[in-house]
């Protein structure tokens, strides 16, 4: 199956990047939190009207920010939609991310968090594009050379996702999520050999890493090591019991899918306890 790409860093490390979130809109309880942070951030305003409702018009976070007292610049869109990501609103983080760059596009930090917004909307190849801006403007930031290859990842551009992980390894050998990362370009090459050194790299600086076991156990099944593919498959489980959902429907586990050593694996610790 296609191998699952490592975190994507920013705001906050989305580390569930299938499990897409539709926003909502905001509610009085999210816009509270967003008054309180941007006073944080920016400071208080001692002109600052008093909050009136909120609506979801158009202009609905220039007037947010307006209301607070803050002139509706870069920064202040820019913090809004970082925190915005960090709460899981990526269409208003968009949102507010594209404004400040509109006000601004020579910000490297900003095009990183509208990359990854993107990518937690589902919309990779808009991921890709705003974190190569990203990386022109600073090319030593290694989160968003890790995002980027997780974005290429996601397009199955391995070339492209090969190279970035790269650069980022360059800047920082001890990077975890840029070995899985690297483990998946080299997995969607055929280089499964190279794979694999990449994920018992990953493993080793960062042992919770739930995604470097999984991808490591299918890649065991390819090559019919069964016995290191259900120690890493039950490793993955125990670390994110959500991924049990996903070894089911793997084609890669196919070929045990109905052995008991497989059920064993996608147990929880207690059950697996219960039933030895």
């Amino acid at each position: 199956m296609h191998p699952q790409c490592g975190v994507w860093p920013g705001a906050a490390q989305i580390d569930r990047i299938d499990q897409r979130r539709t926003s909502t809109g905001l509610d009085k309880f999210v816009v509270s939190k967003i008054e309180n942070h941007l006073r944080t951030v920016l400071g208080p305003q001692k002109s600052a009207p008093s909050p009136g409702p909120f609506n979801s018009s158009p202009n609905a976070l220039e007037a947010l920010i307006e209301r607070l007292g803050f002139p509706p610049n870069a920064r202040a869109f820019a913090e809004m939609g970082k925190f915005l990501l960090e709460l899981g609103h990526y269409d208003e983080a968009v949102e507010a991310l594209a404004r400040a760059i509109r006000l601004n596009p020579l910000v490297a930090q900003t095009w990183k968090l509208l990359g990854v917004s993107c990518a937690a909307q589902g919309r990779f190849e808009k991921a890709k594009e705003a974190l190569e801006r990203a990386v022109r403007l600073d090319s030593e930031d290694v989160w968003t050379w890790v995002s980027l290859a997780a974005a290429c990842g996601k397009l199955r551009l391995y070339d492209e996702a090969l190279r970035a992980t790269d650069r980022a390894l360059r800047l920082d050998r001890s990077n975890a999520e840029a070995w899985i990362n690297r483990g998946a370009a080299a997995s969607g090459l055929g280089w499964i050999e190279q794979a694999l050194e990449a994920y018992d790299r990953a493993i080793k600086l960062n042992p919770a890493l739930a995604k470097a076991w999984y991808n490591q156990a299918c890649l065991m099944a390819r090559v019919g090591n069964t016995a290191d593919m259900f120690f890493s498959l039950a490793k993955a489980v125990s670390l994110e019991p959500s991924l049990a959902e996903r070894a089911r429907n793997d084609p890669d586990f196919g070929p045990y899918s109905g052995t008991d050593s497989f059920a064993r694996c996608l147990a929880t610790p207690q059950k697996r306890a219960a039933g030895r």
